[in-house]
Formats: structure tokens, C-alpha cells, sequence
């Protein structure tokens, strides 16, 4: 052994580890990544529809309204829409107003809480309004940094008043309103930005 030892055969590690086994560090294995969705999943996902459970109805088909956009967190009713199944609004959306009236449409519905929320399979579409200081590069700055936030930006677009205001609209996919006020929060913080909010619903005509 010691004749090993000299001739470089035997690590002295290697020693310790057979004499004293409790003295080895032992290294701990880095945690695994979470696998991310393949296509198929992807569109398995899309294909189970908006994260919202339906009171009283087993299986009903989902849409999620356009008008206001509703996301996870949202507080939310539905409506039954003949032949396409039930819409959800935002409960401040303007346009249920007049529905509200209609006797046998409205219908209890809720996000459902137990379904995992994930960036890759489950998003929802919001719109995000910016005024800034007039300055170059500032639409680039911000949309770095929504996409640093892992957030899909749908579309973008910038403008200017006479008054050298910048007016920038985003259009992103998040997973639910907390990780839209996160990004709000991200972006009201940017040198030059002086409001930042999510666009509401407006009346349909």
C-alpha cells in the first residue's frame, strides 16, 4: 500500500476513503431541471382550455372574453352564450352590465385553484400602457425587461405627443395577475418612467 502510495498507484484520498469513510465529503448532486413541455403537451394544454370551473355544469366549454381579458387572480362571472358555451368577464368588465339583467345567463364560475400554473403551458393575455420621458431606446429597455421575466410580448408599440411625452402599449402572455403586477412594478421603477398600468375593458359599441 505504502509502496502505491509512493509511486503515485494510490491516491491518498482514495486511502482516507478506504480506512476513515466518514471523513469523505460527500458532493450532493445538483437538483435536476424541471423537463420542459414538448409540443404534444403544449397542445394537450391548449386544448383543455382556460383554467376555470363552471358551477353546476360537469364538462362546458370556456371562453376566456376578449373585451376585458380576465387572468388567473382576476375576480371573475360567467355568462351562457348560446352555442359557444360560457364567457368569462372580469366582474368590473363594463360590457356585463346589460348582461347582468338577462334572466337563466349568468352562472357561478371560478378560477380553479388546484390546476398548476405554469409559464410554459398555461397564459393569458393582458395589455400594459406606459408614459415615459421622450427617450431613445426607451421601448427597447422595456421590453428587455419584461422578456428577462421569462413573459412573451404579443405585440409593442410607441408614440410620441407634442408635448415629448413617450406612450408605449404591450401587449404579453402572463400566468396570472401576480406575475402582472410584478412586471408593472418591474417596469415602474425604469429611469424616465413616470406611470405604468394595465389597460382596462372598454365598452363595446
Amino acid at each position: 500500500l505504502f509502496a502505491g502510495i509512493g509511486a503515485g498507484e494510490v491516491k491518498t484520498h482514495q486511502v482516507i476513503g478506504k480506512l476513515f469513510p466518514d471523513l469523505l465529503v460527500k458532493v450532493p448532486e445538483p437538483p435536476s431541471q424541471p423537463k420542459k413541455p414538448d409540443r404534444q403537451e403544449r397542445q394537450r394544454a391548449a386544448k383543455r382550455g382556460p383554467q376555470v370551473i363552471v358551477g353546476g355544469l360537469d364538462s362546458a366549454l370556456v371562453k376566456i372574453s376578449r373585451c376585458c381579458n380576465p387572468i388567473p387572480g382576476d375576480p371573475i362571472i360567467g355568462f351562457i352564450t348560446r352555442g359557444r358555451g360560457v364567457t368569462v368577464h372580469r366582474s368590473d368588465c363594463p360590457n356585463t352590465k346589460c348582461l347582468v339583467d338577462q334572466d337563466g345567463r349568468l352562472i357561478d364560475v371560478h378560477w380553479d385553484l388546484g390546476v398548476p400554473l405554469t409559464t410554459d403551458l398555461s397564459s393569458y393575455r393582458a395589455k400594459i400602457h406606459v408614459e415615459s420621458t421622450d427617450r431613445t431606446g426607451m421601448l427597447s429597455s422595456l421590453s428587455s425587461l419584461i422578456s428577462e421575466q421569462e413573459i412573451n410580448i404579443v405585440s409593442a408599440s410607441a408614440r410620441t405627443t407634442k408635448k415629448k411625452t413617450g406612450l408605449l402599449d404591450f401587449e404579453v402572455e402572463v400566468r396570472d395577475a401576480n406575475q402582472l403586477n410584478t412586471v408593472i412594478r418591474t417596469l415602474s421603477r425604469v429611469n424616465g418612467v413616470t406611470k405604468v398600468y394595465r389597460i382596462e375593458s372598454k365598452l363595446s359599441k
